[in-house]
């Protein structure tokens, strides 16, 4: 490796160190240590034209024991008050309603109607001490909430008092499934109502809303369904989260449209309105997803996206995403639109049954990937069917991948070996011939051929086999099912690094917990870069590319890194099995023309 490689190596790396400096959070990033009581406040951004209800990230809640909400004066006006449709407002049976399922444990406040609590039964955030996932947010709001402007002010009725007909649901006793019916009674018989419809085994469920005398006050003759609040983050390693927090939007057509916020506090994006027939808007985080699904048929929807970041504990950002799906409302007097809502784990198999583009959700890379991380989740699940401890089922994966790119990694490291043996010839070539580039390429390919070198045999086996190993890389790093799954020893987490334990002093890059697997497969890597290379001038990469990929994987997943330290190892043996052809096969004396036109020797080694 020459000298400007080996710097440029450096350059990178102290990048890195340097990116998570301290001193770069706050003076590049503007991210400062945030106190306890500030977590929370709101936070806007006046840098767009988006309204007040998009900017704000945190609303302060109004008190559910409230006999009724607060209405907002902004909804007032001086001229044609609309404030007479609130007239007939009663929240007297205005009250939260709390479903129980065999997946889930959630609650529909009855400000709005809207999710105010969503529990997973069967995911944990803390599995020690039986703490459940939560995916909402304690201060959300607006989650399902329907909007509408109404002689140019906008109606929010996720602040309204919502009436439901029951006080609960329970389908944990053998029941299919149940409704409950939210209602909110305005002016003039005018009424919202939120039909929800939930299921014993299913974390989606339907919801129906129905407009009913509202059409004429309703201006444009459209509404929006809103998402607001984002989603909670799940996991104790918040910086996975944080990273995979991400809104989408996918048309009927195959597009997608998505917006990653980034780690920075106090900034506002949104995506351009999309219009036309709109597949589903979702919102996700490393393993979880809310997603809404709009009824088929309807080809004139809008929807919207736009997220904000907010300061979360010192050293984080917390990203909240809002989506608004616009639709137009029929010329009745009682307006109808189903709805299919999910919200829960984003597990391949259980998602996919609700639309064919839910895949692109999953984070299994470009097309050309998807096809061959669906097989490797497929067969990783199927040697889990019968080998229940996923540690061991890593191992068997990965030596069944070793056996599938055996053909092409002997094949690989054969044309390597055969390269290195004629290099010192190459090497002659180009002294002899550095003034005659055609000569040059002529005798090089003339000394292949005698040699029966192909130099394009090395790269294209490493080519052909790297769709497989990306795939593996995307479907470890976000398949649910290694989320708290245990191997052995101290690794009980194979979604988490295997921290053993923490040390007293914190490392640039790697922190203050202890890793021991990351530290194992760079010692693999070394005795495999050892292996493979033996020009000295290369020596520098020797040590450098093991030292800079256990820094770069040392905060990977523990099963990632178990898979590639196994791969390693493999790969080790294999090169050792290889058969090499003999040294006398390439110190035949071969000729070369020389300037002078005479027949001259090579020198070799």
């Amino acid at each position: 490796m020459d000298r400007k490689t080996v710097i440029a190596f450096v350059l990178i790396g102290f990048l890195l160190i340097m990116t998570q400096s301290n001193w770069y959070k706050e003076k590049v990033l503007g991210i400062k240590p945030v106190k306890e009581q500030d977590k929370g406040q709101v936070v806007s951004d006046t840098s767009t034209t988006s309204s007040t209800d998009e900017r704000v990230v945190v609303k302060e809640m109004e008190d559910k024991k409230e006999p009724a909400p607060k209405i907002d004066v902004a909804y007032e006006k001086e001229e044609e008050s609309i404030s007479s449709i609130y007239e007939s407002l009663d929240s007297a049976g205005s009250r939260d309603v709390v479903v129980r399922t065999d997946l889930f444990t959630a609650t529909i406040s009855g400000v709005g109607a809207t999710i105010s609590s969503w529990i997973l039964n069967d995911y944990f955030y803390d599995k020690e001490n039986g703490v459940n996932v939560q995916m909402i947010n304690e201060d959300a709001y607006g989650n399902l909430g329907i909007s509408f402007l109404s002689n140019e002010d906008t109606l929010k009725t996720h602040k309204l008092p919502f009436i439901p007909d029951k006080s609960s649901i329970n389908l944990e006793n053998g029941r299919q499934n149940e409704s409950v019916v939210f209602e909110l009674k305005l002016a003039d018989n005018k009424k919202v109502r939120k039909i929800y419809t939930f299921y014993k085994d299913e974390y989606a469920f339907d919801l129906k809303v129905e407009l009913i005398n509202m059409y004429d006050i309703i201006s444009e003759h459209k509404y929006t369904l809103e998402w607001l609040s984002g989603l909670k983050y799940t996991e104790k390693n918040i910086k996975e989260d944080i990273r995979n927090s991400i809104a989408y939007v996918f048309t009927e057509g195959g597009d997608k449209e998505s917006l990653k916020l980034p780690e920075k506090p106090n900034v506002s994006k949104q995506l351009d309105p999309i219009e036309g027939e709109i597949a589903w808007v979702g919102v996700r985080t490393k393993y979880f997803a809310s997603i809404v699904l709009p009824g088929t048929g309807d080809n004139d929807l809008t929807a919207r996206v736009t997220g904000v970041t907010r300061p979360y504990d010192g050293k984080n950002v917390q990203k909240i995403y809002s989506t608004k799906l616009g639709m137009r409302i029929s010329d009745t007097d009682r307006y109808k639109k189903d709805f299919k809502v999910y919200i829960g784990p984003m597990d391949y198999d259980i998602i996919k049954q609700y639309h064919s583009g839910f895949d692109k959700i999953m984070g299994y890379g470009p097309a050309i990937i998807r096809p061959f991380a669906k097989l490797t989740l497929r067969a990783f699940k199927f040697l889990h069917s019968f080998i229940p401890n996923y540690g061991v089922v890593l191992i068997i994966f990965a030596i069944l991948v070793k056996l599938i790119v055996f053909p092409l990694t002997r094949k690989s490291y054969t044309s390597m070996r055969e390269m290195q043996k004629i290099q010192p010839m190459i090497t002659e070539l180009k002294e002899k011939y550095s003034k005659d580039p055609q000569r040059l390429n002529k005798e090089t390919m003339k000394l292949y051929k005698e040699h029966g070198v192909n130099p394009l045999s090395g790269c294209l086996p490493m080519l052909l086999q790297m769709p497989l190993l990306w795939s593996v890389f995307l479907v470890f790093r976000n398949t649910i099912q290694l989320r708290q799954a245990s191997f052995m020893l101290w690794i009980n987490d194979l979604s988490s690094p295997d921290t053993i334990t923490n040390l007293p002093f914190s490392l640039p890059m790697l922190g203050s917990e202890l890793h021991v697997i990351p530290l194992i497969m760079g010692v693999t890597m070394l005795f495999q870069q050892k292996m493979t290379m033996t020009d000295p001038k290369q020596k520098a990469m020797l040590y450098f590319m093991p030292l800079f990929l256990t820094v770069l994987f040392y905060n990977f997943p523990s099963g990632l890194n178990i898979y590639y330290t196994l791969f390693n190892i493999f790969t080790i043996v294999q090169q050792r099995i290889t058969p090499d052809r003999k040294v006398e096969e390439f110190s035949q004396p071969q000729k070369s023309i020389g300037k002078t036109g005479k027949s001259q020797k090579l020198k070799r080694k």
